[in-house]
């Protein structure tokens, strides 16, 4: 027999126990944290908050400014195509020249500031290369048109390198053949001088003992001598790079210049 099922009790003076107070989640002692984190080092008490203001500045972004006479300025950056007038060798100090073979126009491309035909003046010195480049550095234009451009240009590649390519050469055929040559004839005579000369005996006193020695020609330790001099003279020679006439050149300019001054009104 089941049991009887008491009623429920809707007596008013029932006392609901009060809801248990919930504290903060994750997320919110979290931020708290990062927030005391920062006014802790506006502060400046300790050295985290003396980093600040230079951390602060870093953080500073640059302030953009308009280009001032964009109609007659060569901005730094561009380049100018031109060919060489003059063969260049890396032995010796030197100057050269190139023909401007494009037309340059301003930044907004509104004027032509170095027409085509203009010359480009240049210097280089002899340093031993030690790749097939040679850094030429053009300082001057000359236009047809009557204007003097003081530049500031080194010589680049095709795809901007530093440095223009030439013909690299080491000189290890010269080197070689000139040791073997000088070195052979050094032996020769050495030969000749042991085969054909006198030779020297000598018979010790006491023990009775002769000795036989070939002879010692002076030619012949002259010429070892030279040779020796001759051999190490030419390890040294430098390598060279040459450029011949004709060759494409390309120049970047480093440094903005202004043609404000010299553009027709």
């Amino acid at each position: 027999m089941p049991l009887p099922v008491a009623p429920p009790d809707y007596s008013e003076d029932r006392v609901v126990a009060p809801e248990r107070e919930r504290g903060p989640s994750l997320l919110e002692r979290r931020i708290l944290a990062d927030q005391a984190a920062g006014q802790g080092s506006q502060g400046g008490g300790g050295p985290l908050g003396a980093q600040m203001p230079a951390d602060q500045e870093d953080a500073q972004a640059t302030l953009a400014k308009p280009i001032s006479n964009p109609d007659g300025l060569l901005v730094r950056g561009t380049y100018i195509r031109c060919i060489l007038e003059t063969r260049i060798i890396s032995d010796f100090d030197g100057f050269t020249s190139c023909i401007v073979t494009e037309p340059v126009y301003s930044i907004n491309g509104h004027n032509l500031l170095l027409p085509k035909g203009s010359k480009m003046l240049g210097q280089y010195a002899a340093k031993e290369p030690t790749s097939p480049r040679m850094q030429v550095v053009w300082d001057r234009i000359t236009t047809p048109t009557g204007i003097d451009v003081k530049l500031e240009g080194p010589g680049i590649d095709n795809l901007g390198s530093a440095g223009h390519p030439g013909q690299y050469n080491a000189h290890w055929g010269n080197k070689i053949a000139s040791a073997l040559f000088i070195s052979m004839l050094s032996d020769a005579f050495k030969y000749a001088a042991a085969e054909y000369g006198p030779e020297t005996t000598t018979v010790g006193v006491s023990s009775g003992i002769i000795t036989q020695q070939p002879f010692e020609s002076n030619t012949a330790r002259s010429v070892q001598d030279i040779a020796e001099q001759a051999v190490a003279k030419s390890g040294r020679r430098p390598s060279t790079v040459t450029i011949n006439q004709g060759t494409v050149l390309n120049v970047y300019v480093a440094k903005d210049v202004d043609f404000t001054a010299v553009l027709p009104k």
